[in-house]
């Protein structure tokens, strides 16, 4: 963690001389994510509002600099630019400290269980985005214009066998892991028969390759689980 201020002072200090420095030499992906650093100094910081801050401010000393370097040399829609890569890098950096936040609150909240045990939050947070998942795409495909609309939806479920056959290894309770799993992947497998009726055969196709999928997934994730009561 970065937790002196003289250090973080310095960090900002080198990102804004060598954003100037950069630029006379090279433009576009290497430019950007030298302002990436924008970004991640304050997840590093031991007070992330405060790294937050003096990023924001860093970025608008940037702009002003790059607002009166372009009205010297007669140019026109860099700063603009400049501007709007910087509002998307803190945006990115707000999103991943929420991420991390979100992450660790969900890792010490535990739900009570079969048994006494407890689930984590974490995980039954992923089982309901499995189950939103599997909402999401089997009635968009139903809502899609035509076959091959249709089938190219349907098979963004293609990773649901996948995911719920992991899941189960994470939980107190493996059969009641795999139940929950077995629930949402039955969404998607038996609406594939009233959207093979409304747009053809090739959804047919479709569902033969998920089973497949499942079994495969789910085959692998019974014999883990044997090796482990063995073990």
């Amino acid at each position: 963690m970065l937790d002196a201020p003289w250090v973080l002072a310095t960090l900002y200090l080198t990102i804004a001389l060598g954003y100037l420095a950069l630029r006379r030499f090279t433009q576009g992906n290497l430019l950007t994510a030298w302002l990436g650093l924008l970004a991640l100094v304050p997840l590093l910081a031991e007070h992330y509002g405060y790294g937050m801050a003096a990023s924001a401010l860093t970025g608008l000393v940037i702009l002003v600099m790059e607002a009166r370097l372009e009205a010297r040399t007669g140019g026109h829609g860099g700063s603009v630019a400049l501007m709007v890569i910087l509002l998307a890098i803190l945006t990115m950096s707000l999103t991943l400290k929420g991420l991390v936040w979100l992450y660790s609150t969900l890792t010490q909240v535990h739900i009570g269980g079969a048994g006494g045990q407890g689930w984590s939050a974490l995980v039954l947070s992923l089982y309901g985005l499995c189950a939103l998942v599997a909402c999401a795409y089997t009635f968009a495909a139903w809502q899609s214009a035509d076959s091959e609309q249709s089938l190219r939806r349907y098979d963004m479920n293609v990773l649901l066998p996948i995911a719920t056959a992991i899941l189960p290894h994470f939980v107190p309770n493996f059969g009641l892991g795999l139940a929950l799993g077995a629930a949402i992947c039955a969404l998607p497998w038996l609406a594939s028969w009233p959207l093979e009726r409304r747009f053809g055969p090739p959804l047919a196709q479709s569902r033969q390759d998920f089973s497949r999928l499942f079994a495969v997934t789910w085959g692998i994730s019974l014999l883990v689980w044997g090796l482990r009561q063995l073990s």
